[in-house]
């Protein structure tokens, strides 16, 4: 069990603190978080600016990490969880002595979870080797994710990107996507998958999880839910 505060009670997060990075448009990781989150377990979130103008908006956006996890060390939080999938896709976690997952573990002195790596350990758990992948990225971002998983063991035999409008090609506006878009998408995959994974902790998954688990028979598992039951492993918690 990971130690809490010595000699003190917590009023709120006696079971445990969990922190959250997130870019600064991302809103459904923080809210699907909370959904989930058990009585005596709080989420303290740290939001980094996202410039999607930029050159390289990732890069810049990891510039401001030290800072967002030097909040969040100072919120005592037990556990941190980036939430950003396009990025941690692009590091090799363990390594890379300075990617964003090292960063924070030698800020905050706490365990780390990070997005495309809890997606890829939670289907490896789940024992889903052929999957569909369905991310509501710019091709070269879903590319990436498709790759991160393939360097992994996993076969991507069907993906889908699903895009409502430019917006999502500047990585901003992914939180727009409706359940039924992904469901739609993952349906006629069923017949050469053994089950889904659904990318970007910025698209709404919670609600068509149980309609396409419900319509195919097969498991289905976002980037937000694996974050969860990696951090509730980790902390010895009771998992969704």
């Amino acid at each position: 069990m990971l130690e809490r505060d010595s000699g003190f009670t917590r009023v709120y997060g006696d079971k445990a603190r969990i922190g959250l990075i997130v870019p600064g448009p991302n809103t459904v990781a923080e809210t699907e978080f909370w959904q989930m989150a058990p009585s005596g377990v709080t989420i303290h979130t740290a939001r980094l600016p996202f410039y999607h103008y930029a050159d390289d908006p990732l890069e810049e956006m990891e510039a401001f990490l030290p800072s967002a996890a030097i909040s969040l060390k100072a919120a005592g939080v037990d556990l941190v969880v980036f939430s950003c999938g396009a990025s941690s896709a692009r590091e090799e976690v363990g390594v890379d002595d300075d990617s964003p997952m090292d960063q924070i573990r030698d800020i905050t002195d706490a365990p780390v979870v990070d997005a495309s790596g809890a997606l890829a350990r939670e289907l490896r758990r789940l024992c889903l080797e052929r999957v569909g992948l369905i991310t509501p990225y710019p091709q070269d971002v879903h590319q990436e994710e498709k790759e991160f998983l393939e360097r992994r063991g996993f076969t991507v035999s069907q993906e889908a990107r699903c895009m409502l409008d430019a917006d999502q090609e500047k990585m901003i506006g992914m939180r727009r996507v409706p359940p039924d878009m992904l469901i739609e998408a993952a349906l006629p995959m069923a017949p050469d998958v053994n089950g889904y994974a659904l990318g970007c902790t910025d698209m709404p998954t919670m609600a068509a999880i149980m309609e396409i688990e419900t319509r195919t028979g097969k498991p289905a598992l976002s980037m937000t839910l694996a974050m969860w039951r990696e951090a509730c492993r980790v902390l010895e918690l009771d998992a969704a």
